[in-house]
C-alpha cells in the first residue's frame, strides 16, 4: 500500500480506516473506505463472527467520516473538544478517540457525514480472518505464532505487553521505547489484544534477512569503464553513510584507516562479517582499495565516504533489527548519519507495522535518508 498523506494527518494501515455496528447512518450515495479487506459504507462494514457491535455512547476509537476534504478548521474544532485524532481514513474520514458526549457532538456537526466505533477485525492483518459469505462477519484462522502488536502510543506499550502475558502470549522482546511489541500467541489472544483500545494493529512477524547477494551489475553507468559521476567530483568527501547488515570485515584493504567512524554491535560480539553480505554492500557504497591515489573500477560509489555499520547478525537471518525501525535509525542519526543503507527484507511488501514504524521516524527527522533494495521492501 502506498502511504498518502493530507496536511498534517498520515494515512495508516488498513486497521485504522475501518469501523462497524452502530453508526450514524450514512446518506445512499456515501463515499466508501478503503480497507486491504475492500472498500465500504460505514453502515456495512464486517466484523468477527463473535464480535459484539460498538456501543457509541461508550469511551473507545470511532471512525468519523466528513462531507468534504479535512482541512483546518476541521482539525481545530476537533482539538477545541479535545477529540483526539490518531490517523487520516481514505476517503475524507479520520480515526479518533472519543466519549460519548464528544460522539453526539460529532454526530451533530453539518460537515459530518457519519461516526462509528471501529472494529477489532480491522485491526488484524488480512491473512487472518476469513470473510463469510456477504463480508459482513470473518473468523479468526491466525494459527499459533510470532506476532507484531502495534500500539497507538509508546506509554501503552508496558501495558499492552503486560496484558499479553496475562492472556498467555510470550514477550520476545521488552518493549524499547517504541510502538511495537512481538510475541508469541495462540489464535484466541490476538483477538483479545485487538479488542483493547490502544492496540493499532495485530499482524505476523516477518524475519528479516538478507537480498540482493548476487547483484554485481555496474552501478555507476551501463559501461565498465565510464564514471560520470566521479568526473563530477561526485566521490562522497565529508559524508557519513550508516548500514544495517550482516557486519564489515574490517580487516579488509577497502575499509582501512578511518574509513568506519563507528561500529554497532546490534547481535554479535565482535567487529567482523563471516556472511560477507554486509561487506559486499559496505564496498558497494564506499569502499575504497587505498592502493594507488586515483579511485577506479575496484572502488565503491562514494569512496570518500566514511561508514557507520550496524551488525545485526552473522547469516541471513539478521536478528538484531528492531522491529520499530526508528530504534535502529535513531542509534545513526545520533552519530552524524543522514543516509541510511538496509539492503534486507521480509515479509509479503504490503504497507505494515514496520514499514509505518519508517515513516514515523523520517516525519520528525526530515533530513534523514533510509534507502532500502529495490525487491526488498
Amino acid at each position: 500500500m502506498v502511504m498518502c498523506s493530507r496536511g498534517r494527518f498520515v494515512l495508516f494501515y488498513s486497521f485504522l480506516a475501518c469501523a462497524c455496528g452502530q453508526s450514524t447512518q450514512p446518506e445512499p450515495d456515501a463515499p466508501l473506505v478503503h480497507t486491504t479487506f475492500g472498500s465500504f459504507r460505514l453502515d456495512g462494514l464486517p466484523r468477527l463472527d463473535d464480535e459484539l457491535a460498538g456501543d457509541l455512547s461508550q469511551p473507545g476509537r470511532y471512525l468519523v467520516q466528513f462531507r468534504r476534504p479535512i482541512d483546518e478548521h476541521v482539525r481545530l474544532g476537533l482539538a477545541q473538544m479535545s477529540i483526539a485524532v490518531l490517523g487520516y481514513v481514505p476517503d475524507d474520514a479520520l480515526l479518533v478517540v472519543a466519549d460519548g458526549k464528544q460522539v453526539r457532538w460529532l454526530g451533530a456537526q453539518p460537515q459530518v457525514q457519519a461516526v462509528a466505533p471501529q472494529p477489532a477485525l480491522l485491526k488484524l492483518h488480512p491473512s487472518l480472518a476469513r470473510f463469510g459469505r456477504g463480508r459482513r462477519e470473518a473468523r479468526l484462522v491466525a494459527e499459533a505464532g510470532d506476532y507484531l502488536v502495534e500500539v497507538s502510543q509508546p506509554r501503552f506499550a508496558a501495558g499492552v505487553a503486560q496484558a499479553a502475558q496475562a492472556m498467555g502470549a510470550q514477550l520476545r522482546g521488552a518493549p524499547q521505547g517504541g510502538r511495537l511489541l512481538r510475541i508469541g500467541a495462540e489464535r484466541a489472544v490476538l483477538q483479545r489484544l485487538a479488542e483493547l483500545p490502544q492496540v493499532d494493529s495485530i499482524e505476523p512477524h516477518a524475519p528479516k534477512k538478507t537480498f540482493n547477494d548476487h547483484s554485481f551489475g555496474v552501478l555507476q553507468s551501463a559501461q565498465m569503464f565510464r564514471a560520470p559521476i566521479w568526473r563530477h567530483g561526485l566521490l562522497g568527501h565529508n559524508q557519513l553513510v550508516g548500514i544495517c547488515d550482516t557486519g564489515v570485515d574490517t580487516r579488509s584493504c577497502f575499509f582501512a584507516g578511518s574509513k568506519i567512524a563507528a561500529y554497532q554491535n546490534l547481535a554479535t560480539v565482535d567487529d567482523h562479517d563471516g556472511a560477507g553480505h554486509g561487506t559486499h554492500v559496505a564496498g558497494t557504497i564506499a569502499g575504497d582499495m587505498g592502493a594507488n591515489s586515483i579511485y577506479d573500477m575496484h572502488d565503491g560509489m562514494a569512496p570518500a565516504a566514511r561508514l557507520v555499520v550496524q551488525d545485526v547478525g552473522n547469516g541471513a537471518d539478521l536478528v538484531g533489527i528492531p522491529d520499530d525501525l526508528g530504534e535502529l535509525f535513531a542509534r545513526a542519526y545520533d552519530i552524524g548519519v543522514r543516509i541510511h543503507s538496509n539492503s534486507w527484507g521480509g515479509g509479503d511488501n504490503t504497507y505494515d507495522a514496520v514499514a509505518r514504524s519508517v515513516d514515523r521516524f523520517v516525519s520528525t527527522h526530515p533530513d534523514f535518508l533510509p534507502l532500502f533494495a529495490n525487491g526488498n521492501t
